[in-house]
């Protein structure tokens, strides 16, 4: 039960890391195009 909640916790992080990343190159993307 532990390793399933790592792992769960896990692809939480990932797929915030994920959204963040994407946010972040669209943010610069945006600036850019000033």
């Amino acid at each position: 039960m532990k390793f399933l909640k790592n792992t769960f916790i896990f692809s939480i992080a990932t797929l915030i890391s994920r959204v963040l990343g994407y946010l972040r190159d669209a943010v610069v993307a945006y600036y850019l195009e000033q």
